[in-house]
């Protein structure tokens, strides 16, 4: 009886390092997937100029003469 009870505790480490490496892959996939999903969907606006925020006001701006 005690030699099955050693063989089952003996197999109990190596299921929780494939369940931690399963679940740590699920974790990274679920981090990245939407990072790539976005970054592969988003347009860039390469035909603009990149410019900052107080010159787009400047631009805006009616009572500027």
């Amino acid at each position: 009886m005690e030699s099955s009870s050693s063989s089952v505790k003996a197999s109990e480490p190596h299921s929780n390092r494939w369940a931690s490496f399963i679940g740590t892959t699920i974790a990274i996939l679920t981090l990245t997937i939407p990072l790539l999903a976005i970054s592969y969907y988003s347009s860039p606006n390469s035909d603009l100029p990149l410019q900052n925020s107080s010159s787009l006001l400047l631009q805006s701006n009616p009572l500027k003469e």
